[in-house]
């Protein structure tokens, strides 16, 4: 570093302290190697939990949400059509839950609810479109049923990636001047480590 610093001196053509440079080397060096401990910074997903009611667990909360708008949305529709549903988000929850990402859903669920609140939110784009529960949650707005939407383009069991949900929002000043919404994408995207997107239609 000593030489690094001699180089530079002479480029620049400046004359430096050499003696204050020199006593900033070797604390810089004390410090890093001698007063800092050895320690593993922690890699685990730790994904938000603010939205999970304190009498459930992520799983149920997510399953409860999921099966009573599922009970709406068939309502008056036959028992095949309803038997195909049911074993469809039955599968998409394990397959959520066994991944841990209850509370990711539960949280991209009040970021795209509050947002109808002052704005259009996106259909769907991507592979999330795929994914019943996204659209029984209204995170999405197109049924995968409907149009042969597969749900393993989106997420499969043992799957080392995230979720990929790209939500687009209508460009509306109030929506992005709100905080709440603001402190809810930062905190989904710090603590997931996800690709959420959240873009503006135009």
């Amino acid at each position: 570093m000593w030489d690094s610093y001699k180089r530079y001196a002479d480029d620049s053509d400046f004359d430096y302290d050499d003696d204050l440079v020199m006593e900033s080397i070797t604390n810089t060096a004390t410090i890093a190697f001698e007063q800092i401990e050895d320690f593993l910074p922690d890699t685990s997903v730790q994904l938000p939990s603010f939205m999970v009611p304190s009498d459930q667990s992520a799983d149920e909360a997510l399953a409860d949400l999921a099966e009573k708008a599922l009970a709406l949305y068939l309502r008056g529709s036959d028992k095949t059509k309803k038997r195909h549903y049911r074993k469809r988000l039955a599968e998409e929850l394990d397959v959520i839950s066994s991944q841990k990402f209850s509370e990711y859903f539960l949280a991209t669920k009040a970021i795209t609810d509050f947002s109808w609140n002052y704005c259009f939110v996106g259909p769907a784009r991507g592979s999330a479109a795929g994914s019943l529960l996204a659209f029984l949650l209204k995170i999405t707005q197109i049924d995968p049923m409907e149009w042969n939407l597969p749900f393993e383009r989106f997420l499969t069991r043992g799957s080392t990636g995230f979720p990929d949900i790209d939500i687009d929002f209508s460009d509306n000043s109030l929506l992005s001047k709100t905080r709440w919404l603001r402190n809810g994408v930062r905190t989904l995207l710090r603590s997931s480590r996800t690709t959420t997107q959240c873009n503006c239609l135009r």
